[in-house]
Formats: structure tokens, sequence, C-alpha cells
């Protein structure tokens, strides 16, 4: 009796566990790589063909993994139907499991050259003859590494391709990115608590292979078209560890590629996200796809546009007396406009008022055509009842500015504050 038969479940699994160690290897690779040039000078720029050598060892056992996780893919299908059509023809089966258990892994299984053949005589659709082209290539090459009959020359973008070409063809349930985000919440670190850089690193891998990728292949494997602006994705930002971190991938795109459209697309989450189109703050930035208050372009919060040094804050004051409240406002309120707060500690209310008017000052608060003002008060029972002063508010005239006191510029005239 044969024993301990294998489920195809198990096949796939395995093959994807050696792609994601492939993938891996070429990943840190291009990382030592980027960080050599961006930090070693000349002396690197020097050694590239020197580095590129010395790595070829990682890189082909990268190419090996490779083929064994398109191998057990292959005898994964296969196993579907049947999985003793691994063990071929029975004739060269042993007596022995006639009178005794053998257990699977004792019998010879299929030859690597002959997988695509069995898998198309008993699964469809079959597999393409471009994939019959790549899959030779592979193995071949692989055996080149084996046997080291002189291997070609392996780029880490060589690794990259066939990890994602064997991945869309034999694992395409999921996209490759999102099984990144997958492998690495189910890593060993990740067991172990150590996951709030998952978001980070995968962002950052998908960010390197497509700088590598030509055009067509990155739409291809991605989804992405390198000829389109691209965004921060705000779900990925969310997901993030940001207490290292300063520049950000931009990975997200309109689903919708027509002027104004308010849909991001996160080609690593899959994530839509309905965004703001309104000009960013920040005077050098040309962006205007805005998300919870952050520009997607230059990926700034917008809040820090109104943290201007007028020389009057104290963040040393006690907070629950000398806080007040810089409401900003862009038209009318009830009537379309737009408000954004700051808050900043200052000694009294002259201060505050002086201050709010420095800000309106500013070159890059120009937009801005209102700033009220409120000193904050701790929150009395009910708890949603303000008990905040109001000063009143700045209004910018065609020559100076205009005080209006004990009022608010951003309500409307039936009391709803607009922020």
């Amino acid at each position: 009796m044969i024993v301990d038969v294998p489920v195809p479940s198990d096949y796939h699994t395995a093959g994807v566990n050696q792609l994601y160690l492939g993938w891996q290897i070429a990943m840190q690779t291009l990382n030592e790589y980027d960080q050599a040039m961006d930090y070693g000078g000349d002396d690197a720029v020097d050694a590239q063909t020197e580095y590129w050598k010395r790595a070829q060892p990682a890189l082909a056992n990268a190419y090996s993994l490779i083929q064994q996780g398109m191998e057990l893919a292959l005898k994964g299908r296969i196993a579907t139907v049947s999985p003793l059509l691994l063990i071929g023809d029975p004739g060269d089966w042993t007596g022995r499991a006639a009178t005794e258990n053998v257990s699977f892994g004792e019998f010879r299984t299929l030859d690597a050259a002959d997988l695509v053949k069995v898998h198309n005589c008993v699964i469809a659709p079959a597999l393409n003859d471009r994939f019959k082209v790549f899959w030779d290539e592979v193995r071949r090459e692989r055996n080149k590494i084996m046997h080291s009959a002189s291997p070609k020359t392996l780029a880490p973008v060589d690794v990259v391709r066939a990890i994602l070409v064997a991945a869309e063809t034999l694992f395409g349930e999921t996209r490759w990115p999102p099984r990144l985000l997958e492998m690495e919440n189910d890593g060993g670190l990740a067991v172990l608590g150590f996951n709030e850089n998952v978001t980070n690193q995968v962002m950052g891998q998908v960010e390197v292979a497509m700088e590598h990728l030509a055009p067509v292949e990155a739409k291809r494997f991605f989804g992405f078209d390198k000829k389109r602006r691209a965004y921060l994705c705000p779900a990925c930002h969310s997901a993030a560890n940001k207490d290292w971190q300063e520049e950000w991938p931009h990975l997200a795109q309109f689903s919708d590629p027509t002027v104004g459209a308010t849909r991001l697309f996160c080609v690593v989450c899959e994530v839509e996200t309905e965004v703001e189109r309104r000009p960013c703050e920040d005077p050098d930035c040309k962006g205007d796809v805005i998300s919870e208050d952050r520009c997607l372009t230059c990926t700034r919060s917008q809040e820090h546009v109104f943290e201007v040094d007028s020389g009057l804050t104290d963040d040393t004051l006690p907070a629950d007396e000398h806080t007040y409240r810089f409401i900003f406002g862009q038209g009318t309120a009830g009537a379309g406009g737009y408000f954004a707060s700051d808050q900043q500690r200052l000694t009294d209310d002259s201060h505050a008022k002086e201050h709010a008017a420095f800000a309106l000052r500013q070159p890059h608060l120009a937009r801005w055509n209102t700033v009220t003002i409120l000193l904050n008060k701790p929150r009395a029972f009910p708890y949603y009842t303000s008990t905040d002063r109001v000063l009143g508010y700045w209004r910018r005239g065609s020559d100076n500015f205009d005080w209006v006191a004990d009022a608010r510029a951003d309500q409307s005239d039936l009391g709803l504050t607009l922020i």
C-alpha cells in the first residue's frame, strides 16, 4: 500500500515558499547594492563589476529556488487529478507496495522535463508555448548551476522577472504584492511580534523591483503605468511604521485616468481610496491629491503648513490655560468653504491675534482669507459642549486685514462649525 500520499496544497505551499526565498535573496542583493552606491562614493562605483561577480552564488541559489518552486507548483496541479500520476509508470513501482506500506516519498517521481507535458495532458487550460520556452530555459540554467557548467551571469532583475512570471502563471490566484504582505506577516519575526515594519518592507521591495523592470513589465506584473503619475497610498501609509521612515514610495494611481479623478488604487495593498482634489498648502509642491489632511505627492501633513515662526509661541506655557486654536479658512462657511486648524500656546489674546496676522502674511498661506481664533478650554459635562472662548477672526482685505471680534468665520449662519 502506498502511504503518506501528499495533497495538492502541500506542493502549492512549498512552491510559494521557494519563490519567496528567491525573492528575498534578490531583494537583499539589490538593497545592498543601492546602499553601497548611495554611501560608498567613487570607490563603490569602481567596484560595481566585482560586487555583481561576488553576488553570483547568491543569485544562482535564488534562480535554483525558482525552478524548484515551479516544479512543486506543476506537481501540485497534477496531483489535483491524482498524486499517483507523479510516480509514473506502475511498471517501475516497487513490488513491496503490494505486500507492505511504502511511503510515497520512496518512489521516483516524474522528471522535471516531463512535468509540463503531463500537466497539459490532464489539466485545462494547458500551459502555453511561451511558458514552455520559459520553463525549459530556467530548468536548463538550473542544471548548469547544479553541475557548475558555466552558468550565465545573472542580474537581480533576471531573478525578479523569473519569479514574477512563475507567480503570474502558476500561483496567479493571488497577485504578488498582496502575497508578499501575507508571507511577511506569517514569517518567523511576525510570530514573535516583530511585524510593525511589514508594510514598509513590501512597499520598498515593490518599488525596487519596478525600478529595474521595463514599463511593459511593470504594467504586466503590477498593473502599474510608469508613464502616469503615482501617489503615496493612504492605506499603506496608515499601516506602515512611521517612526523611522520619512521618504515613501508612490505606488498608487488613479483608477480612472481622467482629469479630476478621485479614486486611487494601490498596487501593493489593492485598496481603493477616495481622495480630495485641492492644492497642497506647501508652496514648493504642485500636488493636488489630499487624503486625511496629507498631500499624497509631497507626503507632508497639511497641518504643518500653519506652523509659522512668529517668535510669539511658547510650548512651555501650561496647555490648559494658554492653548489657542487657529482655524484658517478659504471661501465662505456654508457655501463651499474649506477650513483647517492649528493650535499653539501663547501668553495672551494679543499675542494670539498678532500670531494669526503674522501667519496670514506668509506667502505660502496667501490662499487662506480668514483665521478664527479660539482659546481652548477644558471640556465640561456634557463632553460635546464646547467651552472654547471665541476671540474673533481676521479677514483678508485688499490691502490689509480686518478684525471681527466675538465671531467665527468658520461657522455658517445656522451656527454649524464646518471643521
